[in-house]
This record gives structure tokens, sequence and C-alpha cells, in this order.
């Protein structure tokens, strides 16, 4: 919020001037997401409402703190559920921001099996994926005319690598928070 990205859930119960109080949460499963084409647009209509922001923002003061403390040698890690990428924008070493829920910085197709994609639309064959770095790519996918941009190789919609409900956590990640809080002196 801060960096002025809109929040998926507001603190107060009734979600007023976030994401889940404009799109309904309990639809965007990944189940959804891969079956009912209805979803999926609604699904990218939500990932378009924020990559202007998320492309916008800047690291705020608390993005700073990380990173003044990762310079000082103080910081093990970051543990973040923000799929904005803000900290490693602010500086922080990729090898110590662990994303429990992904992020947007690439896209991939629907049915290309990752660690944060563990439950492709179709058999998990397929490979493409738009890597960060070729942002005129990403920004034709979220620009583009179709309400849903699809796969040149296979037709299926593409998707950010980000955690969907109805998927499990990447464990991967999970396990490397729950280290990072293990080892931990301090946590803010």
């Amino acid at each position: 919020v801060e960096s002025g990205v809109t929040p998926f859930r507001n603190p107060s119960a009734d979600d007023k001037g976030s994401l889940w109080g404009t799109f309904d949460a309990g639809k965007m499963t990944v189940q959804n997401f891969n079956a009912d084409p209805s979803i999926t647009e609604a699904w990218w209509r939500m990932k378009r409402t924020i990559a202007s922001e998320v492309n916008a923002a800047r690291p705020n003061p608390a993005h700073e703190l990380f990173r003044t403390l990762e310079e000082l040698g103080k910081l093990g890690a970051v543990v973040t559920q923000n799929i904005d990428s803000l900290h490693l924008q602010a500086g922080i070493p990729a090898r110590k921001n662990i994303e429990v829920h992904g992020h947007m910085r690439g896209l991939i197709c629907a049915d290309k099996r990752t660690v944060l994609n563990p439950m492709p639309c179709q058999g998990g064959t397929c490979t493409y994926c738009i890597p960060a770095d070729d942002t005129a790519a990403i920004r034709a996918a979220y620009d583009g005319a179709s309400a849903v941009p699809l796969c040149p190789l296979c037709g299926c919609a593409l998707r950010t690598e980000t955690v969907m409900f109805g998927q499990p956590m990447p464990e991967q990640e999970v396990e490397a928070a729950m280290d990072a809080i293990d080892r931990a002196d301090l946590l803010l």
C-alpha cells in the first residue's frame, strides 16, 4: 500500500479498497483458472489491475530499511508474501529474498509445470515462458487486445508464477522461510 500497490486483502473485515473486495477470491482457484474461461478472464482483469501499479511502484522506507540492514551485514533474509519484487528493486540480493507467494516478473504457459505452477492445465508438457528481462513481450501480453493472453506453442492461457488458491505453497520457499526464521536473532 505504501508503495502504491492495491493490497489483496484489507486489514479490516470488509475488504474495501482491496483486490478481494473487487474480485471474488473464492473463485480465483488454480482449478477454476484451468477449467473455466470466465474465471481465467477475471483473473487476467485482476492481474492487469495491479500490473501497472506494480510497474510504477518504488521501494518504500520499509524496503530501504532492509537494504540498509543488508549493507550493514545484518540481514539474514527477507520472507515476503508480496508478489511485487520491490525487495529486489530495493537491492536485496535474490538469494536472500524468499517470495513464498511467487512474483509477477515473467509469464509462463499454464501448462508449464514449475514450482509455482504444480497443477498445469493439461499434461504439463509445455515449456513456454516469457522471462522477466523480456519486458516488451510481457508488456505486449498485458496490453494486448485479447482478454486472456495465450501460449503461442499450445494455446493455453499464460499466467504469472504466483501461488493461486487451491494449489500448494512452494515447498522449497516455505522450507527456506522456516530455516531463515529459525536462524534469525530478530524478526521484523
